[in-house]
């Protein structure tokens, strides 16, 4: 009979994420972790089947993470452009203040494990999925409310925001240039004032 666990999972999970955030997965061996979490691998294992189930446990909180932060973000009762803009630049902000300097942790992610990692990939799409499907929720909602035209592709628009919004998580780890990334956001956002009613 095997002992009841005696740790919260879900903010094991999110140990786990803040560890595998600064080192990536291949970098970071099984002593590094148990260390960290303060719990044997042996009790790792029972919970989460095995270090790969652990960085699927990190991510699932970072998607959570994520997909609050968007969720808070959308809901703010502005118009849905400064609810974007206040996303993006959010995201931004706090990859640039970050004092690791770790970035995203999908896009991370991404790079080091994608193509040949498929259950890494099968996550990654889901999560740019999940992204791509709030916001082009809140693009319809826009339509709706008359403040984008009709003829608006909710779907097309939020993907194109999805993959800037990526390439941002990126550039902010190589040329970290707040003023030019802000930019950025606002070029991006461009493409949603072209669709105002």
């Amino acid at each position: 009979m095997s002992r009841p666990r005696t740790f919260d999972e879900a903010e094991t999970a999110r140990r786990a994420m803040d560890l595998f955030w600064q080192q990536g997965f291949g970098d970071t061996p099984a002593a590094t972790i148990s260390d960290h979490l303060g719990l044997g691998m042996g009790s790792i294992y029972q919970a989460y089947g095995s270090k790969e189930g652990l960085y699927r446990a990190a991510l699932e909180q970072y998607q959570e993470r994520g997909l609050g932060f968007l969720a808070e973000a959308l809901a703010s009762g502005g118009t849905v452009r400064d609810s974007l803009r206040a996303y993006m630049i959010g995201r931004v902000t706090e990859a640039l203040d970050d004092p690791r300097q770790r970035g995203c942790l999908l896009v991370n992610t991404i790079g080091e494990r994608l193509p040949r990692d498929s259950a890494a990939a099968d996550f990654a799409r889901g999560m740019q999925r999940a992204n791509r499907e709030a916001i082009a929720g809140a693009l319809v909602a826009a339509v709706e409310r008359g403040e984008l035209r009709g003829d608006t592709d909710a779907d097309a628009l939020a993907g194109y925001l999805v993959t800037v919004m990526n390439g941002l998580m990126v550039t902010v780890k190589v040329a970290p240039d707040r003023d030019d990334l802000i930019r950025t956001v606002d070029l991006a956002l461009g493409v949603v004032d072209a669709h105002r009613a």
